[in-house]
């Protein structure tokens, strides 16, 4: 079976607060973060080194997207690169404002998915499918998935109810998602974005544009949501027959799933059914297990399975004891321990506060970090790899190219222009639209030209 492309795009919360109590503005937050690059492009959007792109989204959201990548460890690792990326970025503009406001400043990047003022930003996911195949139905299929894959990729929330009571949540997204599929992203969020923006060959590959799912600071968990997904979509593909589980309407599974921390409460199927998030799971991961068994898995795909079964199993018998490697749990165990050891009632806006650090990107203040260097989580990527990733693109993806490209031309300070399939230098324009390609002589004979 053909190689299948991952890529991910992190939007990240960033709050900048003065010495004297006064909070900054997004849009000079934004100016402000991106002022060298703009400066240096002549927009708030540039291409990296290590092929991904770090850009100004709208809402004035600072964004990284990993470059191409293949297997879903190596999305998790350039994914986490962005995060030291937009970290190191931060500081420097901290540093900035502080001197140009003549006071303190201090500025949080956090890596969650909504505020205090039921704002919400994305997490998203992109994988390449095959465009001969019946896009509708490997939609229809895979979104029963997605919607109950919440119990592994969620990471928790304190919500606060209409009635100003904090209950909390599995996921963060789940309610600011309307329907299954749309190309609306705003106002009416699906959980899968139908806007058809390929960036390859159309005629070959479309791309899945998941924009449901929240930002994860487990690594095992981030690894494991994109490796069952794929695995997923490799068997839709292949043609298996699958018994099907239509969500009645996917905004209500969402947030009936999301307020049950068991998995066990059954939402609406068509035709009057109904069925657990936990119910759904095992089925599409049994269907996998006889799927592999047939002779169509490879070891790779066997442990991935494995680990699937391991998480839902524990799920199954005791959620609680997933913290090492579900933000869910592990944030909710921290909500709990703090309410306990200060005697605080379930409302007190101190927890609300627990919950923001949880996803603070700063290792010094982020509450996930000091779990990590407690040893409390299982982590799937070494640092030392990460820190590879910041500046070294993958090997095995158009990435590749550009990332080389965009190495020389600022090496040999050439201006240049880049996009996720084209490279421009020299007045020189090359379309890259296969992005399984790794070498492409164009581009190597202009970097030779460049010396």
């Amino acid at each position: 079976m053909m190689s299948r492309i991952i890529g991910l795009e992190v939007e990240y919360g960033l709050i900048g607060i003065c010495a004297d109590g006064s909070a900054i503005d997004d849009e000079t937050l934004g100016a402000a973060l991106f002022d060298r690059i703009q400066r240096r492009s002549g927009h708030r959007d540039i291409f990296l080194e290590n092929g991904g792109r770090l850009y100004l989204d709208v809402g004035n959201h600072p964004e990284y997207a990993t470059p191409e990548c293949i297997d879903p460890l190596d999305a998790i690792t350039y994914e986490r690169a962005g995060m030291i990326i937009m970290h190191k970025l931060v500081q420097r503009t901290q540093i900035k404002l502080t001197e140009a406001m003549g006071q303190p400043v201090i500025l949080h990047l956090l890596r969650n998915n909504v505020d205090s003022h039921g704002h919400s930003w994305g997490y998203h996911e992109n994988y390449s499918v095959d465009r001969a195949g019946e896009y509708r139905r490997l939609v229809s299929l895979l979104l029963p998935f997605l919607v109950t894959r919440q119990l592994i990729s969620g990471t928790g929330h304190l919500m606060t109810t209409t009635r100003g009571e904090y209950r909390y949540v599995i996921s963060q997204r789940a309610f600011h998602i309307a329907d299954g599929l749309s190309d609306e992203t705003t106002h009416h969020r699906p959980f899968i974005n139908d806007r058809d923006e390929t960036h390859a060959d159309p005629s070959q590959w479309r791309r899945l544009h998941v924009i449901g799912g929240d930002t994860p600071m487990h690594t095992y968990q981030a690894w494991l949501s994109l490796a069952i997904t794929q695995l997923v979509l490799d068997v839709i593909e292949s043609g298996a027959i699958w018994r099907e589980f239509n969500l009645a309407n996917v905004g209500r599974a969402l947030r009936t799933i999301a307020q049950d921390l068991t998995g066990r409460q059954r939402v609406d199927l068509e035709g009057g059914r109904a069925a657990s998030a936990l119910d759904i799971q095992w089925a599409y991961c049994e269907r996998i297990g006889q799927w592999i068994e047939a002779g169509h898995g490879n070891p790779m795909n066997r442990h991935v399975h494995h680990e699937w079964v391991q998480t839902l199993n524990g799920l199954e018998a005791n959620p609680m004891e997933m913290a090492d490697r579900l933000d869910w749990v592990l944030k909710y165990q921290m909500l709990l321990d703090y309410k306990q050891r200060h005697q605080l009632s379930v409302h007190d806006a101190r927890l609300a506060l627990i919950d923001m650090h949880y996803h603070h990107c700063d290792p010094n203040i982020g509450l996930f970090w000091r779990a990590q260097e407690k040893g409390h989580t299982v982590q799937c990527v070494d640092d030392d790899v990460i820190a590879d990733a910041m500046v070294i693109p993958p090997s095995n993806t158009r990435a590749s190219i550009r990332g080389r490209f965009i190495t020389a031309a600022n090496q040999a300070n050439v201006p240049w222009e880049a996009g996720w399939a084209q490279v421009k230098a020299m007045g020189v324009v090359y379309d890259m639209m296969n992005p399984f390609t790794t070498h492409d002589e164009r581009v190597e004979s202009l970097i030779r030209k460049f010396a």
